[in-house]
């Protein structure tokens, strides 16, 4: 049928089409464009499908199809680094595309060249195949420079709901199923085929993936929004509390130096700490609750997070500190991860202040002279602690505990080159350092 040189002229321009694909789900999915793992994706792509079919054809097209989603599944897992979601989504989205490109091809080429085209006899012949090639290069390249200059994207959570999960590879799963006998028709009745029906075919799947395009980005920005609206509420919340608690202690600052005045005339030292350390509780609460506001009003995970900590440390008489000098932007971390990490090492930090005379708990966000974001993380403790073993399964220095909580941070840690946790530990005191670079 073809030469060796011209079998590899195709497999190479099928290589370009593949790379402008990753490229356009690159864009698409909001993900970093790196020319690499392009280049790589392509090549990938093109040893494990394309050179096999084209030396040895699979003639089962339902095999093939099984085939190509799911070496384009894991392709864009483990190169173009998706979530498996975003795989599934991404890899759906690449084969309706082809389709949908193939289907406009043939209808550019069956109005240009009427019933002397026929894809299965031009696709024989080296010259036209080329042609054929070529168009659906073109094809691909004007959608990526459409998606990339009008700024396309598509929007998928990283923590849905299973029910939305669900309704997604439902969704791509019957946008599958009309495809699918659309190819295996085209194939087998292509030359009895009028203009008209191909032109029909091509804008009405054009029409469906646009359509559950826009419901799936619609439906996340009605999620995300739905949470921004709960967000404030949370947030309004906290800072009508602040203010009412700051005209509170105005309102009562005289009659806080009286009794203070009363303590001393008395000479009651003893106390005179005592109502000093309840007066330095609402203080902290006070300069705890205004950075958050003021920082981490785009950050909400991290903003629940803290305000239950503050809850937890009144409950427990811990005096948690904290301060923020920087707002929050995390690029390359998953939010989920993130909040692991961070609600694991609070955790440990109360549990190890807790069992202390003097319970201190101080959180500091700020950056360091690399502009690099640092989260720190010290605590008292009751003794010292061996910063060798602490990150070992099941090492734990508290009764009934696994001792599993950084192990786990460990492992998660594992997942990123962007993210660095230092530890450091003196006879009564424990910091945990985290930079994201």
């Amino acid at each position: 049928m073809f030469n060796i040189w011209q079998l590899f002229s195709l497999i190479l321009l099928g290589s370009v089409q593949l790379a402008l694909q990753s490229a356009i789900i690159l864009v698409l999915f909001k993900k970093e464009f790196n020319i690499r793992k392009v280049i790589i994706y392509a090549i990938t792509f093109t040893i494990l499908h394309q050179i096999p079919i084209s030396f040895f054809p699979i003639n089962n097209t339902a095999v093939s199809l099984v085939f190509y989603i799911i070496i384009s599944i894991f392709s864009i897992k483990f190169i173009l680094e998706f979530n498996y979601i975003s795989s599934f989504f991404a890899a759906a989205l690449l084969f309706i595309t082809t389709a949908i490109m193939e289907y406009v091809g043939m209808a550019i080429f069956k109005i240009s060249f009427g019933n002397y085209f026929d894809s299965l006899e031009w696709s024989k012949s080296f010259f036209t195949a080329i042609i054929m090639r070529a168009l659906g290069l073109m094809l691909f390249l004007m959608t990526f420079l459409i998606i990339y200059y009008f700024r396309i994207q598509l929007r998928v959570p990283e923590n849905m709901d299973k029910k939305r999960i669900i309704v997604i590879v439902i969704s791509l799963l019957m946008t599958l199923l009309m495809v699918i006998p659309n190819i295996s028709f085209f194939l087998h009745v292509i030359p009895t085929v009028p203009t008209s029906i191909y032109i029909f075919n091509a804008v009405s799947l054009l029409f469906f993936l646009l359509f559950n395009s826009y419901s799936s980005i619609k439906l996340s920005e009605l999620d995300a929004k739905s949470q921004q609206i709960e967000f404030q509420k949370l947030y309004i919340n906290t800072l009508n509390d602040t203010i009412n608690e700051l005209r509170g202690f105005k309102h009562d600052f005289n009659n806080i130096i009286q009794v203070i005045d009363g303590y001393l005339r008395l000479n009651n030292i003893e106390g005179l700490k005592k109502y000093h350390k309840q007066i330095l509780g609402e203080i902290r609460k006070i300069n705890n609750t205004m950075p958050l506001n003021s920082y981490l009003v785009n950050f909400p995970p991290l903003y629940g997070l803290l305000l239950s900590k503050m809850s937890y440390s009144e409950v427990k008489d811990i005096a948690f500190n904290i301060s923020i000098l920087s707002e929050i932007d995390i690029k390359n971390v998953k939010t989920l991860d993130f909040c692991k990490i961070i609600g694991i090492l609070l955790d440990n930090a109360f549990e190890a202040a807790s069992a202390c005379e003097e319970k201190i708990v101080e959180f500091s966000i700020f950056r360091n002279s690399n502009n690099n974001l640092t989260l720190q993380i010290s605590n008292s403790c009751a003794e010292y602690v061996d910063i060798n073993k602490i990150f070992e399964s099941g090492f734990t220095t508290k009764k009934d505990h696994s001792g599993f909580g950084l192990f786990e941070v460990k492992k998660i840690l594992k997942k990123y080159n962007n993210v660095y946790l230092e530890t450091s530990a003196t006879d009564n005191y424990f910091t945990q350092k985290l930079t994201i670079s």
